[in-house]
């Protein structure tokens, strides 16, 4: 007869035995550098969750995380109701100058199906190109150069 643990019961003993694991294996590491265990890391949590620091940071991380959603999703809405996504600003800032300097390959992606142009110039002569990589964002900038960015593109301050 097999032994039932529960609704939930079984989940519980997976996540404690890999917890058990990991611990095991930090131990083996013998090494902070490495391999943190689970102990530490929660000691580690337990400090930084008393100053007032650490929560100010989550909460930044927290708000920019619900804005990049709300913006894709308002991204996204405007982009299936017809908006043109080669609209610019004052300056020539286009989303896709946006988009790339955030480096957000979804919004890149959804950006160029739509038809932004992967080599739109803002007034002061910036591609997405240009930003994406002055702001070190690799994998947005290889998306680009996949798309057909110009490579030798420079802006005015060049």
């Amino acid at each position: 007869m097999k032994k039932k643990y529960g609704k939930y019961g079984k989940k519980i003993l997976i996540v404690v035995c890999w917890i058990f694991m990991w611990q095991l294996a930090a131990a083996l590491v013998g090494n902070r550098i490495l391999l943190v265990g689970p102990l530490q890391t929660l000691q580690a949590l337990g400090e930084r969750a008393l100053r007032g620091d650490f929560w100010l940071s989550v909460g930044h991380s927290l708000l920019r995380i619900g804005a990049g959603f709300a913006s894709g999703l308002a991204i996204g809405l405007l982009l299936a109701a017809g908006a043109k996504p080669d609209i610019a600003n004052i300056s020539g800032v286009l989303p896709m100058h946006i988009v790339a300097d955030n480096g957000d390959l979804f919004l890149g992606k959804a950006l160029l199906a739509a038809g932004a142009s992967v080599n739109a110039k803002t007034t002061d002569g910036q591609t997405p190109l240009i930003l994406a990589t002055r702001s070190g964002k690799n994998d947005f900038t290889a998306m680009l150069i996949e798309q057909g960015a110009d490579v030798n593109a420079v802006d005015n301050e060049q």
